[in-house]
Parts: structure tokens; C-alpha cells; sequence
């Protein structure tokens, strides 16, 4: 399998601070936010729940209003810092043969599945 059984929360949490401080704030603020944030952005670009969406604005694509209770996606700001994130990890799979290996075979092991 490509991530261990049981680690894609831990999967998703490590990537999703890479995508800057204010996400690792609004992670380590709201705890769990896995089931809202990636599922509703992989399988409907939206954020579960409570939510809305923008297309510009503020300093991070996404944000949460503690008096109203709702997630703000800004798509614009969420995929500048994705791209961001993915273009690093790039370079951390060029620069570390280890990171690279293990990419590879959690590649390897999903393509068997199909």
C-alpha cells in the first residue's frame, strides 16, 4: 500500500504544515481537521461543514472565524501555498536519496493495486 495503513491523518498533517505557518497555527489550533478540510477539498474542492468559499484574499487559503464557526477557503491563497509546498517537496525528493527511495516505493506499491 502506499501510506501505511492507519497513518493518512499523520500523512495529511505532516504535508499540510508544509504548506506554511498559518496552517500549521490553524491545525494545531483546531486539532483534527483532516475529515473537513482534506476530504471536502479532495473529493468536492470545498471545505465540510460550516464553509464558504473565496476566490482572493487573506494570508492563507484557509481560515477559521471563531465567533461564527466557519471555515473561509481562499482558493487563490490555498493553491499559491500548494504550489509552494508541492515545489519543495520536489526538492526534498531531489536532494534526499532517502525521501526519493521511499517515494518511489510508496509509488511502486499503489501502481501494484491498480
Amino acid at each position: 500500500m502506499g501510506i501505511a495503513s492507519g497513518k493518512n491523518i499523520e500523512c495529511f498533517n505532516t504535508f499540510f504544515r508544509k504548506l506554511g505557518r498559518n496552517y500549521k497555527d490553524l491545525l494545531d489550533k483546531h486539532g483534527n481537521i483532516y475529515g473537513k478540510i482534506r476530504n471536502g477539498i479532495v473529493h468536492g474542492y470545498l471545505i465540510e461543514g460550516n464553509s464558504k468559499v473565496v476566490i482572493e484574499g487573506e494570508d492563507c487559503g484557509i481560515a477559521f472565524d471563531d465567533k461564527t464557526g466557519v471555515f473561509t477557503f481562499y482558493v487563490g491563497k490555498y493553491l499559491e501555498d500548494l504550489k509552494f509546498a508541492v515545489n519543495q517537496y520536489i526538492y526534498e525528493l531531489k536532494t534526499d536519496l532517502d525521501k526519493f527511495n521511499n517515494a518511489r516505493q510508496s509509488l511502486e506499491n499503489v501502481a501494484q493495486l491498480i
